[in-house]
């Protein structure tokens, strides 16, 4: 009983924040309507700067009302979308490793060589192919 009280705490309090974006975007809307700004003239910075606050809450307030607490929810990636093995992660700047069933490994494919030959920092690539030393 406690943890669902818990639970329908965070799933309120995170649409109330939601609903204080929404009413933060409607004020910046109606602070870029009181600017009353002439047709012609280039708009001056407050006037982005607002306009930009107003989507960015509008977003952001709009998702926590719908979703509440569900927006920490896991969703399932599709097997197409999924990292392979042997494909470069930016994050760590290696190849992930093979799995134990014999699926692709880097390599098996040319692409995935030149993909990885460019991936890898100016100075490596210069002094792997004898092209472009620095001087």
């Amino acid at each position: 009983m406690v943890q669902r009280f818990h639970e329908r705490t965070i799933d309120l309090s995170i649409r109330a924040a939601g609903m204080l974006g929404c009413t933060l975007s409607y004020l910046a809307v109606g602070a870029l309507a009181q600017l009353r700004l002439p047709a012609p003239a280039a708009p001056p910075a407050i006037a982005y700067a607002l306009a930009a606050a107003a989507f960015l809450f509008a977003s952001v307030g709009s998702t926590l009302v719908m979703l509440g607490r569900h927006i920490f929810d896991r969703v399932a990636i599709s097997g197409r979308w999924q990292r392979r093995p042997g494909s470069y992660s930016p994050r760590t700047g290696t190849a992930a490793a093979a799995h134990d069933d014999g699926r692709r490994v880097a390599g098996d494919s040319p692409y995935q060589a030149a993909a990885a030959s460019w991936l890898r920092p100016a100075t490596a690539r210069a002094s792997s192919t004898g092209r472009g030393r620095p001087k």
